[in-house]
């Protein structure tokens, strides 16, 4: 049997590596028909939450107003390409956190996207700015935008109480806005 040198043996271990640089990453409208995907399975719909100073992606299912909502936070998403460059979309590859949305029998189920994922900049233009996807990802301006998307499905689905489910660092901001408010009933992090 022929023994293999050391240079087939470099070679072996780096053409893999040097090969998944060449990995693309879903584009914005990929990643978006993936949420819509696994949303529409799960009988929740798309919409767009206004508030200061973000427009909020949501997904949501309302079948029973007047009953508890659950509602689940995004993590991070695509913040970083590397450690050192920031992505130029959060939008996450793997939306966790909508997955387990999707997974929820309760008939109230609500999904929140964290700022600047799932909407375009020029729908967005706040999020122009990076830093909302980094350096202020658990800012004023981030978890109060998230607790006025909260209190707009609260008004409409007429809800007695929030369950609040955050994935990664929407466990933060699902901590965060559990502080400012009287009617969460509970709290989890993925």
């Amino acid at each position: 049997m022929k023994k293999l040198g050391p240079a087939v043996t470099l070679t072996t271990i780096l053409i893999p590596f040097l090969l998944s640089g060449c990995l693309t990453v879903p584009s914005a409208s990929e990643r978006l028909s993936t949420a819509d995907s696994i949303a529409q399975r799960a009988g929740l719909h798309r919409s767009k939450v206004r508030t200061q100073p973000f427009l909020i992606t949501a997904y949501s299912r309302i079948n029973e107003p007047g009953k508890d909502l659950h509602i689940y936070m995004e993590g991070d998403g695509y913040a970083w390409v590397t450690r050192t460059r920031v992505s130029g979309d959060p939008t996450p590859r793997e939306p966790v956190a909508l997955e387990l949305a999707a997974e929820d029998s309760c008939p109230n189920v609500v999904y929140l996207a964290r700022p600047c994922q799932y909407t375009p900049v020029e729908m967005n233009t706040v999020c122009e700015d990076e830093a909302y996807w980094t350096d202020k990802r658990f800012s004023e301006e981030v978890a109060g935008s998230i607790d006025q998307a909260i209190d707009q499905f609260v008004k409409n689905a007429q809800s007695s109480g929030i369950h609040l489910i955050g994935y990664s660092g929407g466990g933060t901001i699902a901590t965060v806005v559990a502080v400012r408010r009287q009617d969460v009933k509970s709290l989890r992090t993925v």
